[in-house]
């Protein structure tokens, strides 16, 4: 047995046996340790198995499974678990139900690397490399991001202080010589144009009105306005690259891209000089 083989085998959870009554036996297989209502040192339905994952969150499984045969065919599939009582619910379970589901999406071997992608993406590079992602990915489920002298974060699963430390201080965010390479960076936004070109002209806002307000949508004009965003998918799909373009071509993604049609880049340019 090991720890890898429980969390894919056995998917029932069970709760931590301190919260119990004081369990029998303890022992220790490999790296999973097996908990028993009576002093045996024996595997049984009412064992529970403690082990931690590759995030380093402590799990604790029930030594059981439930599956659902169809009649008259060799086929089966695992019954799936909840926590809401099909004759008696209570709105206790539904909480606990969806609160395991969030965990579920929180904890997920995927997630990690996924919010590194993304985060990278926001911060300049739609194209990161692996080693960049894993770095971030790292960081992310550690807790953890050491640069020079300086660490970040305080160990915990999730700290946004040693992702967002790994995005910005790796070598490959710094390094002016990936300037040159092709597909390092990312098109910028219509919006953010807008913004570095009323920066640059050390814009004040006018004393009775302290926000930049424009006389037309620019939603519609340039495909993108401050706190419009069309969907919770953003302004633009992340993995877009534009069919027949030498970025799709390569391989590589141009999710600003997507906003950028003809229509809208005429309308930004003749925004911009307007201006």
């Amino acid at each position: 047995k090991s720890h890898a083989a429980v969390l894919q085998r056995a998917h029932i959870g069970a709760f931590a046996p301190e919260s119990l009554s004081p369990m029998g036996t303890s022992f220790t297989i490999n790296d999973v340790t097996v908990h028993n209502p009576r002093p045996q040192n024996e595997l049984t339905e009412d064992s529970i198995f403690e082990v931690t994952d590759e995030n380093g969150i402590k799990r604790y499984r029930k030594n059981v499974a439930s599956q659902v045969g169809i009649e008259g065919t060799p086929l089966s599939f695992r019954n799936p678990v909840h926590f809401i009582s099909l004759n008696d619910a209570e709105p206790r379970d539904m909480h606990h139900e969806m609160d395991a589901a969030i965990d579920h999406y929180m904890f997920h071997r995927n997630t990690a690397s996924f919010i590194a992608t993304r985060l990278i993406q926001r911060f300049g590079n739609s194209n990161p490399s692996p080693s960049y992602i894993g770095s971030v990915t790292n960081a992310f489920r550690n807790g953890l991001y050491t640069f020079g002298d300086e660490t970040f974060g305080e160990g915990a699963y999730g700290d946004l202080a040693a992702t967002l430390a790994a995005v910005l201080l790796d070598p490959e965010t710094r390094d002016v010589i990936l300037d040159s390479e092709v597909g390092h960076g990312s098109l910028s936004e219509p919006l953010l144009k807008v913004v570095k070109l009323i920066r640059s002209l050390e814009y004040e806002p006018a004393k009775d009105r302290s926000l930049v307000t424009f006389n037309k949508d620019l939603q519609d004009l340039i495909g993108q306005d401050a706190h419009e965003i069309p969907s919770v998918f953003s302004y633009f799909l992340p993995e877009y690259t534009k069919a027949g373009s030498k970025a799709s071509q390569a391989g590589l993604v141009t999710p600003e891209a997507n906003v950028l049609t003809p229509p809208k880049i005429v309308n930004l340019m003749n925004g911009l000089f307007s201006l």
